[in-house]
């Protein structure tokens, strides 16, 4: 039997009230950086201060989310959800895992591996629907937690989230996961999928703050990836970890190289997490200013001494972009400004590939910061 599983099936909700955090909002037109430093213990979490989204005082409007996704407090457990919605706990009050082994991931990196579907039913669309999803929650959370720091580089203030904002991420995780897929237009369902993924590694994150990279988030002994081919997600009675997200569902279904500037993965090397939620308006703009706004860094592509070097995502998902270091840098030349213009003029070959993996935390800066990882 399968069973619903938000970020709390995972025990997250439980972790967060264990870790020390500072209960401080960023928000990323007010250019603070916040999270640096060390907090009182959890038990002692204030309520949500004010945020651009709401009117001063006011905190996002919990009681839209189903109220059995956020029971907190020292020691609680969170319950894990069957499909009929219902909170479900297994012995000594834990909750209940998910059935389905661990996606293969044989790239040690996000997403990395064949784009294959992993299922006949996400081909399944409305094409006459109308329907939208409401992404208010997310927006009210990146709108406050989300920095630009002075690279560029969209920060997340981990540290800072409260334990009524972590509530409402996980009441928003629950409700993308309650969706049925089939009911949305392609548009619609492309931004659900972003949404997912990002707001899902946000999750992980938080929980298991305070971290440098979200590669030290480990299930397993030697753990090399990370917490992206957990199974921590089901839609539709599936069970679905961030990796078939990505590879199992957004690659195979939609084909399109620019869905790589939409997910983030919690890393400065990854391409800036959005702002805003991710909707089906202007998406396909949208998706142009990401692979823009990506490209014409020097996280994407730099000159270095013994040539031209990309980002690890040219390589991981070489396939994507055309299957060849000239099909990329094709690929880079629809986007780029002057500057990367010169920087790609006659080359033909990468010298070699870089990332970094540092955490994208508000108020720090990357040790690992153009440093050439292996």
């Amino acid at each position: 039997m399968r069973y619903m599983k938000t970020l709390a099936t995972l025990g997250l909700l439980a972790l967060i009230s264990a870790v020390p955090a500072q209960a401080q909002s960023s928000s990323r037109n007010s250019g603070g950086g916040g999270g640096g430093s060390v907090a009182p213990p959890a038990s002692s979490f204030p309520s949500a201060p004010s945020s651009g989204f709401s009117n001063p005082g006011q905190s996002f409007p919990q009681q839209s989310f189903p109220q059995q996704t956020m029971p907190f407090g020292q020691g609680t457990v969170s319950p894990s959800f069957n499909q009929g919605g219902m909170p479900i706990q297994g012995q000594g009050g834990m909750p209940i895992q998910g059935q389905g082994a661990a996606s293969q991931n044989a790239g040690g990196s996000p997403g990395v591996g064949a784009s294959e579907l992993n299922d006949q039913i996400w081909t399944q669309h409305d094409p006459n629907s109308t329907r939208m999803i409401d992404h208010s929650a997310w927006d009210y959370l990146l709108s406050r937690y989300v920095v630009t720091d002075a690279r560029g580089v969209n920060r997340f203030n981990y540290r800072g989230m409260t334990r009524s904002d972590f509530e409402v991420l996980c009441g928003y995780l629950y409700t993308l996961q309650a969706t049925d897929t089939r009911t949305l237009n392609k548009a619609e369902q492309l931004a659900y999928w972003f949404n997912l993924y990002n707001a899902t590694t946000v999750g992980f994150v938080v929980a298991k703050r305070p971290l440098l990279s979200v590669r030290q988030i480990k299930t397993k002994p030697l753990d090399l990836v990370g917490p992206f081919d957990d199974k921590i997600l089901n839609v539709m009675g599936r069970s679905l970890s961030l990796t078939d997200v990505e590879s199992g569902i957004i690659r195979p279904v939609f084909k399109d190289p620019r869905i790589h500037y939409a997910l983030n993965c919690a890393s400065v090397g990854c391409p800036n997490l959005s702002c805003t939620a991710w909707t089906s308006a202007n998406l396909d703009a949208r998706l142009n200013r990401a692979a823009y706004d990506f490209i014409n860094t020097d996280r994407a592509v730099k000159v270095g001494v013994f040539g031209v070097n990309a980002s690890k995502i040219f390589d991981w998902y070489k396939a994507d972009f055309g299957g060849s270091d000239q099909a990329v840098i094709q690929h880079m030349r629809q986007y780029a400004n002057p500057a990367t213009q010169r920087k790609l003029s006659g080359v033909r070959k990468f010298h070699r590939f870089y990332y970094d993996w540092s955490l994208n935390q508000a108020g720090t800066h990357s040790n690992l910061y153009g440093i050439l990882l292996p």
